[in-house]
């Protein structure tokens, strides 16, 4: 019953207007709902449309290592967190997944 509510909001958000923040909304509910390939797709694709948003970028690889620790993909997903962190010290949200996934290695 609660995977419904994320299917059911990204039915609701795919009839919406199109906004760049509908579109990493959406990106958020396809992790949320473990649809972990359609997230991986869209994360590419918002990284290229919004490409000139140094955020974005940060944004899509961050998203795209949890789509791939969600298909089981851990060790790519552990490095694409270590570049984040690497380059952005202070992403907090990147730190603690970083240190929640090593400690489950």
């Amino acid at each position: 019953a609660f995977m419904d509510f994320f299917d059911e909001a990204l039915e609701i958000l795919r009839l919406s207007a199109r906004s760049p923040e509908a579109e990493w909304f959406e990106l958020e509910l396809l992790l949320k709902s473990r649809k972990f390939l359609e997230a991986l797709d869209l994360s590419q694709k918002l990284e290229v449309k919004f490409v000139e948003d140094p955020e974005s970028s940060f944004a899509a690889i961050y998203a795209r290592a949890r789509a791939l620790w969600g298909l089981g993909q851990k060790s790519q997903a552990v490095d694409f967190m270590k570049s984040i962190v690497k380059v952005k010290a202070h992403y907090k949200n990147a730190h603690s997944l970083l240190n929640h996934w090593v400690g489950q290695s």
